[in-house]
């Protein structure tokens, strides 16, 4: 069960950069440098706060022209979220 809830976002700061098999990603709170494969780099791009964790689902099927998988996103986002680069849209304040 994925503890990823509402609509993700990416935290404040996080600079994604397009590489030629997916992404790396810069966290300056932390000066981490993460690198993402390309599924990985779509689920990012999808964290904008518009999308919940199913819509997300589908929107990657639809990226990759597969049939939607339910839960494949979440592991992915789990992991963004342990690594503070996601946070849950409402979370934010206006």
């Amino acid at each position: 069960m994925s503890t990823v809830t509402g609509r993700p976002v990416r935290c404040a700061g996080i600079e994604v950069h397009d590489v030629e098999d997916g992404a790396v990603i810069y966290h300056p709170g932390t000066d981490d440098v993460h690198f993402l494969n390309d599924t990985a780099r779509c689920v990012m791009m999808l964290c904008d706060g518009q999308h919940d964790v199913a819509e997300m689902d589908e929107a990657l099927a639809r990226m990759c022209n597969a049939r939607a998988v339910p839960g494949l996103t979440a592991p992915i986002l789990e992991q963004f979220a342990a690594a503070g680069l996601i946070e849950d849209a409402s979370a934010r304040t206006p």
